[in-house]
């Protein structure tokens, strides 16, 4: 085991952009009469 040179903790807040936005792909999809999804097709 290895003792703690700092007190507290290694995580810092997010600041910046929207994390919505970094981890939400969002892209266009086409549903055929069947009910069945193609996906960069």
């Amino acid at each position: 085991m290895v003792r703690v040179t700092e007190p507290g903790t290694a995580f810092i807040p997010w600041i910046g952009t929207s994390l919505a936005e970094i981890l939400c792909v969002q892209e266009e999809r086409v549903v055929a009469k069947d009910n069945t999804v193609r996906y960069r097709a």
